[in-house]
């Protein structure tokens, strides 16, 4: 995996977590809304509900294929915008193993991750992935 495709699947995974944030503080009503098949993207809050979702869609199923163990690592990486080395001298006290020890384990998740993630998916792609999460 090149260092770019690593960058892209950090973001990816970085985009999930805020999403879920982001939808946290939505009314369910709202969220059920923009749930139609042509969501009219009225407001501001409207297109960045939309876009946390697309973000959730898009992710999701391949963190499903994870071990409980690996999505804990990634939700502790980037869940939040604490430095990164902050929290892998965390998860490393935590668990009692060394910072190179992190680092390799989030290597590995995130090797997982691209083999299940497709690469430049097409916007039909991306549009069955929100179908199939939002709207079954």
């Amino acid at each position: 995996m090149d260092k770019f495709r690593k960058c892209e699947i950090e973001e990816a995974v970085r985009k999930y977590y805020k999403a879920y944030d982001l939808l946290a503080d939505i009314p369910k009503e709202a969220v059920h809304k923009l749930r139609s098949s042509s969501p009219n993207l009225d407001s501001l809050k409207d297109k960045l509900t939309v876009d946390a979702m697309r973000s959730i869609a898009e992710v999701e199923p391949f963190l499903d294929g994870l071990s409980c163990d690996e999505q804990d690592l990634l939700m502790e990486l980037f869940s939040t915008d604490e430095c990164k080395r902050g929290q892998a001298d965390r998860i490393a006290c935590e668990k009692g193993i060394s910072l190179r020890s992190v680092y390799n384990r989030k290597r590995d998740v995130l090797r997982k991750l691209d083999a299940s993630l497709p690469q430049n998916p097409t916007t039909g792609e991306k549009d069955a992935l929100f179908a199939r999460r939002w709207r079954s």
